[in-house]
């Protein structure tokens, strides 16, 4: 399955030219776009995106709220707000809000890219024009499905069956390039040392 985006912001020619670059692009698909506040909550509700990429200035403030009511509409999105901010308190205060990435509008086409596909693969992203870092949270030991996204847990679960990486591609329609981001993510978010260590908790789990 392609990754769903959907693209909020208020310059159409910006939105043509994020939209042109992302459909270019293998294992992504455009769904829908919008340039107000208003219309983004109908967006998320039709095409129910796995990542909204949105312009900073049109979020609802209190920002903490306008993401609560994003959540509320469908939580499994994930958001990357795409703005011109470099303030380190701001920006991490959105992350505290639960936005999944923060691209700086100089950055490139292909980080935004690359982006989306960490993002949607359950990593953070923070543009790589800031000096500074934002930690990701440790879960700690549970039930792997409570910190994997619903594609991680799918690959994860696959794994412990038996399949094959590049039959895991096939199957979800990925490129096997996404499979390896899935995976590198899987042991980063259940702090595994490796991928046989991540094969053998997969199959414990697939048994259970």
């Amino acid at each position: 399955m392609a990754i769903i985006i959907a693209i909020a912001d208020l310059h159409p020619v910006v939105r043509a030219g994020i939209r042109s670059f992302l459909e270019s692009q293998p294992d992504i698909c455009v769904a829908g776009e919008c340039e107000t506040t208003e219309e983004l909550t109908d967006l998320v509700q039709t095409t129910r995106p796995d990542v909204l990429v949105v312009d900073a200035t049109i979020a609802g403030q209190p920002f903490e709220e306008w993401m609560a009511r994003l959540s509320a509409t469908n939580g499994s999105t994930r958001v990357i707000l795409h703005g011109s901010s470099r303030d380190q308190s701001q920006i991490r205060s959105m992350f505290d809000a639960g936005i999944a990435g923060y691209v700086l509008k100089e950055a490139s086409a292909g980080e935004l890219g690359e982006a989306i596909l960490r993002i949607a693969g359950g990593s953070r992203y923070l543009s790589s024009g800031l000096n500074f870092e934002i930690e990701s949270p440790n879960p700690g030991p549970g039930n792997p499905k409570d910190f994997l996204t619903e594609r991680e847990y799918e690959v994860f679960r696959q794994l412990g069956a038996g399949v094959r990486p590049r039959d895991i591609a096939k199957s979800l329609d990925l490129s096997a390039k996404t499979i390896d981001t899935y995976r590198a993510n899987i042991l980063r978010k259940l702090n595994l040392d490796n991928i046989a260590a991540l094969i053998r908790l997969a199959a414990e789990s697939y048994e259970q």
